[in-house]
């Protein structure tokens, strides 16, 4: 036999906080970890919420990341001193994994935590209180599981307590509070979820009820994750083919006094900083989609995609110009002697010959679109969001440059871990230009 629990209620969308109104008790416990929830003024509104339901409520603060035994055996003291009916944890994984721990020292004093280490072994719960949980991040699920996870540090182990007990009976996921999270943290999170999600589907104790929920999750969490890759990738799409062309023409068919004018404009498009390039997005990308679709702020993943089509530009055009220009011209002559067309040359002859430098710049111009941090930020919006194509958002490197001075422990570690994944991808990408290159040039099915 098997079995499977989730709360009761799950409250979800926009401003589903105000379900707090709705709840029935006469005291409260709110159990908080960091200042976030405050600083954004989650609790406030919470607070006014319960006041609204007839609900006195105590907070129960500082639960640390990583929630000690200490932390929690002193928090159930608190709540035996208030007998509170309800027991609510806003925050991330922590504050609610401690909570749940302390509503079983609450309603069961004489319990150890020695005899809650074995997974579902807990005494009945509910005799004195429900529980509410308020996630603010995504990933740890904590908030519909039957787990909890306590660190005992003087023996230096994490303990996982399962037990369906401890599984809230209510959970409110409200999108406004996880959008308050630095952008680190919600790429950490971001992960975490997609990890749980594929354990969840992979898992041996899988079942009907499982599997469609875990696939659900994987196609959101691949839905909005790959929309940044997606902003990058056309960006590229649109520079590359204009950038090679470009250089075509520069080389090979633009007058002599033209191609005198255009090559020192590109220069000085590559010579300008990026701030430069963020400003034009600015007042002319900008304004330009918010008169395109109506209702959009202009700040937007699509402003980003335009202004980095336009800053691989002048790399590319530099580079695939220099690579065709020392293609040896005997093949340009023996390619028109043999009655090809000039046009022909060039896409037969030409760009086959002087595609390892063309490689060479477009890995130079992707290298640039992952990396550019100042000019993007001035037309994306700098806000922390799932990214939509006419919303604003936050790219990663941005994270990394703003949080970085004041991040420490699992906030630092998500910075470095989004730097990794940056130069893997750029890795990656370096390899697969590098195998293509060297394929070489085929001429009558000889290398």
């Amino acid at each position: 036999m098997a079995r499977f629990t989730l709360p009761r209620d799950l409250y979800y969308g926009p401003g589903s906080l105000s379900q707090l109104r709705e709840l029935h008790g006469s005291k409260a416990v709110l159990v908080l970890g960091g200042g976030s929830m405050k600083r954004y003024g989650f609790v406030d509104r919470a607070l006014s919420y319960l006041k609204e339901a007839g609900i006195d409520t105590t907070l129960i603060e500082g639960v640390e990341q990583d929630p000690s035994v200490e932390t929690v055996l002193r928090g159930a003291q608190r709540m035996r001193e208030l007998c509170p009916d309800l027991i609510l944890s806003m925050g991330g994984g922590s504050p609610i994994d401690a909570a749940k721990a302390m509503w079983v020292f609450y309603e069961h004093p004489q319990t150890t935590f020695e005899s809650l280490i074995t997974p579902f072994s807990f005494p009945e719960l509910r005799t004195k209180a429900r529980f509410v949980a308020i996630p603010s991040t995504s990933g740890t699920a904590t908030e519909v599981t039957a787990f909890s996870v306590v660190t005992d540090y003087a023996k230096g182990i994490k303990y996982p307590l399962a037990d369906f007990n401890i599984t809230p009976d209510i959970a409110i996921l409200d999108p406004d509070l996880a959008q308050t999270m630095p952008q680190a943290l919600t790429a950490n999170t971001g992960m975490d979820a997609l990890t749980h999600a594929v354990e969840a589907y992979v898992s041996t104790l899988h079942s009907p009820f499982t599997d469609p929920l875990a696939l659900k999750a994987v196609s959101m969490v691949v839905e909005h994750l790959s929309m940044v890759v997606f902003a990058i990738v056309i960006a590229i799409l649109i520079g590359v083919p204009v950038g090679v062309l470009t250089a075509v023409f520069l080389a090979e068919l633009a007058p002599r006094r033209l191609a005198g004018l255009v090559r020192p404009a590109g220069e000085l498009l590559a010579g300008l900083p990026s701030v430069s390039d963020g400003f034009f997005g600015m007042m002319v990308g900008v304004p330009f989609i918010r008169r395109m679709f109506p209702g959009s702020i202009g700040d937007s993943l699509l402003a980003m995609i335009l202004i980095l089509a336009v800053m691989v530009l002048p790399t590319i055009i530099q580079v695939s110009e220099t690579a065709l220009r020392a293609v040896p011209a005997s093949y340009r002559e023996a390619s028109l002697a043999l009655g090809n067309t000039r046009i022909g040359t060039i896409f037969r002859v030409m760009l086959p010959a002087a595609r390892s430098g063309i490689l060479a710049g477009v890995i130079l111009g992707v290298g640039r679109a992952i990396g550019e941090t100042m000019a993007v930020i001035m037309v994306c919006g700098n806000t922390v969001n799932f990214p939509e194509l006419r919303k604003a958002g936050r790219p990663l490197t941005t994270g990394v440059v703003l949080e970085l001075s004041y991040s420490s422990g699992l906030h630092r570690q998500a910075l470095f871990s989004i730097g990794l994944v940056l130069f893997v991808f750029i890795m990656i990408v370096n390899i697969a230009f590098t195998a293509l290159s060297k394929r070489g040039v085929r001429i009558d099915g000889k290398e």
